[in-house]
């Protein structure tokens, strides 16, 4: 995080635009750093985790979905 957390300080201008339609670098920033915090409160730092049970089930797209 704090890599993260020092490359998001760096940004001369966080308002420039991200490429990401109506989004700021702020934005995308921001959306980085909670990203990293749910996973990390999800995902015990000294055990495997299974992965079917820290991603939700169905309902939602996924790589397999079908595409509408």
């Amino acid at each position: 995080m704090p890599r993260l957390v020092g490359l998001l300080r760096a940004v001369p201008d966080p308002d420039a635009g991200s490429g990401v339609p109506a989004w700021s670098v702020g934005d995308v920033g921001a959306h980085l750093a909670a990203v990293y915090l749910a996973y990390a409160s999800l995902v015990p730092p000294d055990e495997a985790v299974d992965r079917e049970g820290v991603l939700p089930s169905g309902g939602g797209l996924s790589s397999n979905a079908p595409r509408p």
